[in-house]
């Protein structure tokens, strides 16, 4: 905040202000204050004649010169094991039971939760990461270093020896990466949602339907151990089912990223994906109607606050309540079934309650929503020894999120 210019003429600002115009109309030429320019490897004379001047030299500025480094202006950096060794990128097979992952973004998910749980199943060997964040990029290679790093992503679509291409980046740019890896011939496993709009959906489809790769969307609750549980005792081929999701979300600023449509797809699109895809899991038959209503409030203008209803080929019916306006003292995700006589009770993937001709508990002692399972099952389907079934659910729930909200 600058004083009234009638009180100090030249203030702070006022002094940045006159230095940029006086230099951009010529009038005032850097070069006239550099006296000296001195090798960054001289640095210590530099200082030494500012501070002591022992030759009594007339200095006014002093530039450190740092010698030419043609690698800065390398795509690609290799890891420090590999330079240290003065040898190529390590080729594939790295082991016969590892594959190679190619990782597109380094978002918080990715260094908090995906890396490290892929890293503690020594299922993956961590190729390549490529990020445009100089901050996130760092952070992750120094935990979980990477063979190279590179801030084009092509660098991973051209690398024959990747097997898995893995996607963490903003929702809006899902579609692009999915549809360039799967035509690069990549298996590919994208973070939730799998695209924002029905023609970005349609695109992957069709690109995913002639491609020789798999693909995989995170929606991880269906292969959590509580919902597995649930789902070996269902016989929804036979009885229907009633199923209850509560998902306390909680609250978000409404100038967060994944508020922004254009950029996360809102909170509907971007997370209750996740529960959509858990009914569906359990049910196991085709979604015949999914309804979305939104909870209108002046003091809640942001489409956080719904409820999803859905309607079973099977019969089955079910309910989600996705809400911003809990309690963070109140589980984030309860679930409750009702089948031939039978409820089931899940909380927050730490704790399940069967009601039925006895009342049994099941118990876990660290919650447990199934991304380390889904991990490993991408592993075995990527090896061949499992089918991807969840990625043909996962198309029908976005083409019906889509359609019911006009995307």
């Amino acid at each position: 905040f600058d004083y009234p210019i009638g009180h100090i003429r030249f203030t702070e600002g006022r002094n940045v202000e006159e230095f940029l115009r006086l230099l951009a109309g010529g009038r005032l030429r850097l070069s006239d204050l550099i006296t000296h320019v001195i090798p960054f490897t001289e640095a210590p004379k530099a200082y030494e004649m500012i501070t002591k001047n022992p030759k009594n030299e007339k200095y006014i500025g002093v530039l450190l010169k740092y010698g030419e480094n043609k690698a800065k202006w390398d795509s690609v950096i290799k890891s420090h094991a590999a330079r240290a060794a003065k040898a190529a990128v390590p080729k594939k097979p790295l082991g016969k039971n590892q594959i190679n992952l190619g990782l597109i973004g380094a978002g918080l998910f990715a260094r908090t939760t995906m890396l490290p749980i892929m890293k503690e199943s020594g299922l993956y060997h961590f190729k390549g990461l490529a990020t445009t964040g100089g901050i996130a990029s760092a952070q992750a290679q120094e935990v979980f270093p990477f063979d190279y790093t590179t801030n084009d992503y092509k660098k991973l679509l051209e690398d024959e020896d990747i097997d898995l291409i893995a996607i963490s980046t903003q929702h809006n740019s899902h579609k692009k990466f999915v549809v360039e890896a799967l035509k690069a011939g990549k298996h590919v496993y994208v973070e939730k949602p799998l695209c924002l709009t029905s023609p970005e959906l349609k695109e992957i489809e069709e690109t995913y339907r002639k491609a020789g790769g798999e693909l995989f969307v995170g929606l991880n609750r269906r292969h959590a151990p509580l919902i597995e549980e649930i789902k070996r005792d269902l016989k929804t081929d036979e009885i229907p089912a009633v199923y209850s999701y509560i998902a306390n979300a909680g609250y978000i600023p409404p100038e967060h990223w994944t508020q922004d449509e254009s950029k996360g797809g809102g909170r509907i699109i971007g997370e209750a994906v996740h529960f959509i895809d858990t009914l569906q899991y359990l049910d196991g038959s085709a979604m015949e109607e999914l309804k979305v209503s939104y909870c209108t409030n002046p003091a809640y203008p942001r489409k956080d606050n719904a409820v999803i209803s859905i309607r079973f080929k099977s019969g089955a019916v079910g309910t989600i309540l996705y809400t911003s306006m809990g309690s963070k003292k109140y589980p984030k995700e309860q679930l409750r079934v009702f089948s031939n006589g039978t409820v089931y009770e899940m909380d927050n993937y730490v704790g399940l309650v069967k009601y039925g001709g006895s009342k049994k508990r099941e118990g876990k002692l660290k919650q447990d929503k199934g991304i380390g399972s889904e991990y490993r099952f991408i592993y075995d389907v990527v090896r061949g020894e499992k089918e991807n079934r969840g990625i043909e659910d996962a198309i029908e729930a976005h083409r019906m999120l889509f359609r019911e909200l006009g995307k």
